[in-house]
């Protein structure tokens, strides 16, 4: 598993370009998809990604060889180092929608990916949209099978006015929901866990 401490000193570097390109990709799509509002939702994900990709590949295009984006079938990231990042349009709960497919399963376990040399760690580079369709958060998270193992909140780093500040990165761990069986009273469920 990545070691918290090593990330935000790899990445700092890179994550403000990052958020802003992710930011300003989402901004782009909005302002002119004709007829956005006929695309499902898939669709309108997938349209934006195009956008943030065109806009990192424009914003990293002079940082060859530490940062690239490269892509390999339908999968198009931005390697950091050892950094898989994936651009992805994530639930409220940071958590990204894909089809269980061998290489989305392989991804979000941390497995290693066919085709992209030397690298350890994947993780999405995602947007939140709020109720309206709006942008409400960029995060990087890091996956580790279904669960979020931690994420950086990027959304603040868009707004900063004063490049002599030092931003720091500031890793969250997600609480863990507490699962209930439906149907069963708190008493009923705790008297049956304790029988089992």
């Amino acid at each position: 598993m990545l070691q918290l401490q090593n990330a935000p000193v790899e990445l700092k570097p890179y994550v403000e370009r990052l958020a802003k390109c992710i930011n300003n990709g989402f901004l782009e799509f909005s302002e002119n998809a004709y007829k956005k509002h006929i695309l499902s939702p898939g669709c309108q994900a997938w349209a934006t990604r195009d956008f943030i990709l065109d806009a990192i590949r424009h914003e990293f295009q002079n940082d060859a060889p530490q940062v690239r984006l490269s892509g390999k079938g339908n999968l198009t990231v931005l390697q950091i180092g050892v950094y898989l990042i994936k651009i992805k349009k994530l639930s409220r709960n940071m958590k990204a929608a894909n089809y269980p497919t061998k290489q989305s399963t392989l991804f979000n376990n941390q497995g290693e990916l066919g085709g992209f040399r030397n690298t350890l760690y994947n993780l999405n580079g995602g947007y939140i949209l709020n109720a309206i369709g709006g942008l409400s958060k960029i995060v990087l998270t890091y996956p580790n099978g279904k669960n979020i193992e931690w994420y950086f909140e990027l959304t603040p780093l868009i707004s900063k006015e004063n490049d002599d500040k030092q931003e720091i990165l500031n890793i969250v761990e997600p609480t863990r929901p507490r699962v209930r069986v439906k149907g069963l009273s708190d008493n009923e469920g705790k008297r049956k866990a304790a029988n089992e």
